[in-house]
């Protein structure tokens, strides 16, 4: 897993976003928000720009067996990283080049993760880097018989500076990621979220949207209870142009999060990519017109 900036948008495009299975976006503060991107089934030369931990990710890299790649984190941070991942969180340092460098510049866009080499830093490390298992998600190619309606899109704002949204794209079969552009507009428009390292624009199977309670202690640090959540929270689904409603739980510290209707039937994902977007429990979900879905962020 490595934490993929997002702002400054002088980072942007990011490497390798669209070559993550799963990818977790959430909220840091001040109007801004980070991605969390796991790799899995493919090793990309060059993922980043990567920021600093939040708390967030104590957890996610638990409940996925991740090596976790950061460039720095808050002491706070920092201490629950090497207490809880026990030599798995890696932090940016002559060191761990080639698997995670600066690119000598040192700045805020300046430190890139290489999958591929991840294998040599674990075996140096000797860290376990067999492949996890990850039981408990469900893929099925047929959308689930749950309550849906049409999900041709979805709009997520955080603030009036920062918005994204996804577009189902028929002839490819996934949502396309557009985003703000680099310098503000009023009103803010939209462009295509490119792959700096492929060349096309970012495109998911699955968008997933869940609902977790933010704890705040100060404007950039929250703790988001991912583990905390043992009976159900409320999570939305976008896949193959259709939105369903369902919940999603915690099955464990260490095991990934499941998805269920209210008959306690398992959500199955669209065999493919997900990006999962945190939500605040105050936040809003609207539809504008038929298929068209707009969320507005709110914290906790």
């Amino acid at each position: 897993m490595v934490k993929v900036s997002n702002f400054p948008p002088s980072g942007r495009p990011q490497f390798g976003l669209s070559l993550a299975d799963l990818v977790f976006e959430h909220y840091i503060g001040e109007g801004m928000n980070r991605f969390s991107a796991i790799y899995y089934g493919s090793k990309p030369e060059k993922v980043g720009p990567v920021r600093s931990a939040r708390l967030a990710d104590v957890q996610l890299a638990s409940m996925y067996q991740t090596i976790f790649a950061f460039a720095s984190a808050d002491t706070r941070v920092r201490n629950n990283l090497i207490a809880q991942l026990d030599g798995l969180a890696v932090t940016v340092k002559e060191s761990t080049c080639p698997a995670l460098c600066d690119t000598g510049e040192h700045t805020v866009n300046s430190v890139f993760a290489n999958i591929s080499k991840f294998d040599e830093y674990a075996k140096l490390k000797k860290i376990n880097n067999y492949r996890q298992i990850v039981t408990g998600m469900v893929f099925d190619s047929k959308p689930s018989e749950s309550e849906n309606d049409t999900g041709n899109s979805v709009l997520i704002r955080y603030n009036d500076l920062n918005l994204s949204q996804w577009i189902y794209d028929a002839n490819q079969r996934k949502y396309q990621r557009w985003t703000e552009t680099d310098i503000p507009e009023n009103p803010v428009k939209l462009v295509p979220l490119m792959d700096k390292l492929t060349g096309k624009q970012v495109a998911f199977d699955n968008v997933v949207l869940l609902y977790a309670r933010y704890n705040e202690y100060n404007p950039t640090l929250h703790n988001i209870e991912l583990w905390a959540n043992k009976e159900a929270r409320r999570a939305v689904f976008f896949r193959d142009g259709r939105m369903i409603t369902g919940y999603w739980q915690s099955q464990a510290n260490d095991r990934p999060m499941v998805f269920f209707d209210d008959y306690n039937h398992a959500i199955p994902l669209k065999p493919g990519n997900t990006w999962f977007v945190i939500l605040g429990l105050a936040s809003t979900l609207d539809q504008s017109e038929p298929g068209k879905w707009n969320v507005q962020f709110a914290i906790p």
